[in-house]
């Protein structure tokens, strides 16, 4: 936030469209704070959603290893999004 704005944040919103060329695959990431903190640790929503517009034979093999390929998208996206500080919150 610029200095001369006020520096209490009661919400905000963000969201990111990314392609990945190797996969061919979008990921939509959002965050969001939908309420003013009163006490650590800010409750931020981090939303992940990753896709891609293609066609699979209705008892194909394929669909399973790149829904795989997806997943492992969406974790590099969610790990990538967090600090060690963050994550340690919630162990």
């Amino acid at each position: 936030m610029p200095p001369e704005f006020p520096q209490t944040v009661s919400s905000f919103l963000q969201r990111f469209v990314a392609y990945d060329e190797p996969s061919g695959a979008t990921a939509i990431l959002t965050q969001a704070l939908n309420q003013f903190p009163t006490a650590p640790p800010v409750p931020v929503i981090l939303d992940i959603d990753v896709f891609r517009e293609t066609a699979f034979a209705p008892d194909g093999a394929e669909v399973w290893n790149y829904l795989a390929q997806l997943r492992l998208l969406k974790n590099r996206f969610f790990f990538g999004a967090l600090k060690e500080e963050a994550m340690e919150i919630y162990r």
